[in-house]
């Protein structure tokens, strides 16, 4: 009899214990998971708001450029401000769309794509043409002012999205 209820009490406890061990190691795969996720769209979030930041920054390049015969600021320097921001901002943009985001924040991400394409076009022809022809340049900024206003409400969307999908991570 008191053999029967060790027995038993043996059982129970490494049943137990086993239990406790699959529950634990669910709840470990669970937390990475959920950690994997919170990263992934943390680097989704700070590349967006790196491209935001550029986005921003493209149009004082374009005003620098327009402004350079005042300022002094040489063409080269300015050039080489516009090329290697547009190189980050398409960077930080790729790097957003192999993640691995739901569906809507991809579809946003891949929106922002022509709406930066013709940004970029517009403030380079501006900056490249300032330097050369200022009048020329001025004739072109009601476009470029409309790209700006365009490529906005893109990354707007894009954010818009991004954010609803790291506030419905449980």
């Amino acid at each position: 009899m008191l053999k029967t209820r060790f027995v038993i009490v043996c059982t129970l406890s490494v049943a137990i214990t086993l239990g406790m061990a699959l529950m634990a190691l669910f709840g470990k795969g669970r937390f990475v998971s959920d950690i994997s996720e919170t990263a992934t769209i943390a680097t989704a979030i700070r590349n967006h708001t790196v491209g935001d930041m550029i986005h921003d920054g493209l149009r004082s390049v374009v005003y620098a450029a327009l402004m350079a015969g005042e300022t002094g600021a040489s063409e080269a320097e300015v050039v080489g401000q516009f090329e290697e921001m547009v190189a980050t901002f398409r960077q930080v943009m790729s790097e957003n769309d192999a993640l691995a985001l739901p569906e809507q924040a991809h579809d946003a991400i891949a929106a922002v794509k022509p709406a930066l394409d013709d940004y970029v076009e517009q403030a380079g022809t501006i900056t490249r043409t300032a330097f050369k022809d200022r009048a020329a340049a001025l004739a072109n900024l009601a476009a470029f002012d409309a790209a700006f206003d365009h490529l906005e409400t893109a990354m707007e969307d894009a954010g818009d999205k991004i954010e609803a999908v790291a506030t419905s991570i449980n």
